[in-house]
């Protein structure tokens, strides 16, 4: 399977939202955000939104590093990782874009903890749908939902695949 670059965002300035828009429609979506910490009162998770729909067309199951899980359905966005979260983060989303179907994604996130080797990271897996299934994702948001913001720097990178297999070239050497 072959991806290639869909979209790119780094906030110039502090924000609540990082977002891509004009996605091109695309089976399989890989969003990999480098978050460099929320400033401000930080007392919610950041969330996911599709296409900038604000219904309640989400649900979510997701643990915190390997402990049991919580669930949430018929919300407005994707929650993700836990409250109170303002260090470094890395963030990988992968979500299958089918037509006609919910749009399902897989949320791994991992946290920097306090700094130096003497702390652990932390961790964060999430699942999420979205359950539009007569829209393709053209746009992908990152809303803090809280009085924080992203502070300048932060990126979000979104890679995309049809799923097509390259073929394998016949002039190079085995």
């Amino acid at each position: 399977m072959a991806w290639a670059k869909a979209g790119s965002t780094t906030l110039a300035s502090a924000n609540s939202t990082l977002s891509v828009t004009g996605l091109t429609t695309n089976k399989f979506i890989s969003s990999i955000i480098y978050d460099t910490g929320r400033s401000g009162s930080v007392s919610t998770n950041p969330v996911i939104r599709f296409n900038n729909d604000t219904g309640s067309n989400y649900a979510r199951r997701k643990s915190s590093n390997g402990g049991s899980d919580g669930a949430s359905t018929s919300a407005t966005n994707i929650e993700t990782y836990s409250s109170g979260n303002s260090e470094e983060s890395f963030i990988i989303v992968y979500t299958a874009d089918i037509a006609g179907e919910e749009k399902l994604s897989i949320i791994n996130c991992v946290f920097q903890n306090t700094a130096g080797a003497g702390t652990y990271p932390l961790r964060q897996e999430v699942v999420g749908k979205w359950a539009n299934t007569s829209d393709r994702i053209n746009r992908i948001d990152w809303i803090t939902d809280d009085s924080s913001t992203w502070t300048s720097d932060s990126n979000i990178s979104v890679l995309g695949s049809d799923g097509a297999v390259l073929a394998r070239p016949t002039d190079v050497p085995d």
